[in-house]
């Protein structure tokens, strides 16, 4: 073959790489985040004329929007606060009955409402931000019921909140309602048998379910309910106030802040608006990166057959050690790919800081009993990675706040078994998969107590070291950590927990550790971040 063949495939895929970066180039020049969020000079002016911007929301629907202890808590008064940041104008929040709530808007006295569900007749009577969650409703019925959509509702005492999202749609079909003015009366009215079913949005069922004990009552998704939540605006407003907005919104998810709201008041389970523009963005530069893969594996495959075409018989040796190397790393590269294409076949997306918090916890603990980087850095992958199998249990079972029934708690058990599958074909993962499989393993091995040891194969000095020292990061950042139906403990509670359960669920040693060093630091935010700990270990480990 002579070289100007070899090199001919390679200049007509370099021809079209050039082309198609241009082309994925202007196309994608209005994808930029800085021309997408950037004011006008017109809205920039709007802004400059206002000192501040009045919003309302409900004062009695959580975990939305309610009143705390006389100051307005919620997940929409956590967004006030990040889009005041970003707007630069102070947002005065305030919070009343939501009858009360629509009124101030209509007669001028709010700027916008909090939150708001998007309905056909809604759009007739408001403007609206782009939507930033999608919401759904529910029935609260007693256990044993056998209704399961609204259709078969009829003939029975139904209560809604006034007003509500909830109580148009009920009306809407015909369906005689209870009308109470929020769902404080609503819950009242059911549990003193004045009513025979609630329908609500769903995570306000749930934490009314969660935070109530109201174990006799069952919350049942109504799938086909699903709509979008925004912002509310006058249908009179400015439209350079909702287009600020708007970029407000799309600057918060972009960074993740919204991201970051869902699952401090929802859970990862929360479904996340997706931003068209952002994900034609990563469509964009995951084309480019493709294509420049391909380019680069065009250009090496070319160089590589014109010097084997070209080569002496001197250089046959070190061509076939050169061959040797890239048959093993593309082994390892298809080995790399097997395990995640597995994951990837389980779940589509699995992120959460918790996995992070698990590894500063288990960076600390591992050098205060004297690891060294390279067992530090295997370690740090363990538990970045412990949780990798909850990608193979049901959303609804991840999510769900009453008490798991022995079947579901059978799919939770099951987590870390998954974990060691998807990590089976990596190759040098041995100690990672050893943390990943037994980290749920108990010190005494008992399988009968309120957190039991699972798989239950193992106890004691068995254990792998690695999976010991996260089972017990694992359980301080469980209890230190917020929940939409309880509040974390402080360290000093969950240190005392660790230390009371030594001996029984947790290594004794490993617990001798985390006290000492986890009591040098008055906050879990002290610890170095994921990042850190690579730039610490980074240019000191070999593996």
């Amino acid at each position: 073959m002579g070289g100007g063949k070899v090199l001919r495939p390679a200049r007509v895929y370099l021809s079209f790489y050039i082309v198609l970066i241009l082309v994925l180039l202007v196309s994608g020049l209005s994808l930029m985040p800085n021309l997408r969020y950037r004011l006008t000079r017109n809205e920039r002016k709007y802004l400059a004329g206002i000192s501040v911007l009045r919003a309302v929301g409900d004062n009695s629907f959580p975990p939305f929007s309610y009143t705390s202890g006389g100051v307005p808590a919620g997940y929409e008064a956590d967004l006030v606060k990040v889009l005041q940041n970003f707007i630069g104008v102070e947002i005065v929040l305030e919070q009343h009955l939501w009858t009360g709530v629509r009124q101030m808007l209509e007669s001028g006295q709010a700027d916008f409402v909090t939150g708001m569900r998007i309905t056909p007749e809604r759009l007739s009577t408001y403007a609206f931000s782009g939507p930033y969650l999608i919401t759904s409703h529910a029935l609260i019925m007693p256990h044993g019921s056998t209704v399961a959509s609204l259709k078969e509702l009829g003939g029975l005492r139904i209560v809604a909140q006034a007003g509500s999202s909830t109580y148009e749609r009920l009306v809407g079909k015909g369906l005689e309602v209870i009308p109470v003015t929020d769902p404080e009366a609503a819950y009242s009215l059911l549990t003193q048998g004045l009513a025979d079913a609630w329908v609500e949005q769903e995570w306000v069922a749930r934490y009314y379910i969660g935070s109530k004990d109201m174990h006799q009552w069952s919350v049942r998704s109504l799938p086909d309910t699903r709509g979008e939540y925004a912002l509310a605006f006058s249908s009179t407003a400015d439209p350079r106030l909702i287009s600020i907005v708007n970029k407000a919104l799309q600057k918060l998810r972009y960074e993740g802040l919204l991201a970051e709201l869902d699952t401090r008041w929802f859970g990862p389970a929360m479904q996340e608006i997706v931003d068209m523009r952002q994900q034609h963005s990563r469509i964009l530069f995951l084309i480019i990166g493709i294509a420049t893969l391909g380019l680069g594996l065009v250009l090496s495959n070319t160089y590589l057959q014109h010097r084997i075409n070209y080569q002496t018989k001197a250089l046959f040796h070190a061509n076939a050690q050169l061959s040797d190397q890239q048959e093993k790393l593309q082994q390892m590269l298809l080995n790399a790919a097997k395990a995640f294409g597995r994951a990837i076949e389980v779940k589509d997306i699995y992120t959460g800081g918790h996995s992070q918090r698990v590894a500063r916890v288990a960076y600390a603990i591992s050098k205060e009993m004297g690891f060294n980087e390279k067992e530090c850095f295997i370690l740090c992958l363990g538990a970045l990675m412990h949780d990798i199998g909850k990608v193979g249990v049901p959303d609804h079972i991840l999510a769900k706040v009453e008490r798991l029934t022995p079947e579901e708690f059978k799919f939770i058990r099951s987590h870390p078994q998954i974990g060691d599958d998807i990590l089976r074909n990596v190759e040098g993962y041995d100690k990672v998969r050893e943390i990943v499989l037994f980290h749920h393993e108990r010190w005494d091995g008992k399988t009968d107590k309120m957190f039991p040891a699972y798989p239950g194969v193992k106890s004691g000095e068995d254990i792998p070291l690695g999976a010991r020292i996260v089972a017990v990061a694992d359980a301080f950042d469980a209890m230190t950590s917020n929940r939409p139906y309880r509040q974390a403990r402080s360290m000093e509670e969950a240190l005392a927990v660790l230390e009371e359960c030594q001996g029984a669920q947790f290594d004794p040693r490993v617990v001798t550790a985390a006290l000492r060093a986890l009591g040098k630091t008055l906050d879990i935010n002290d610890l170095p971040q994921t990042h850190v700990l690579w730039s610490i270990m980074g240019n000191r480990v070999e593996l």
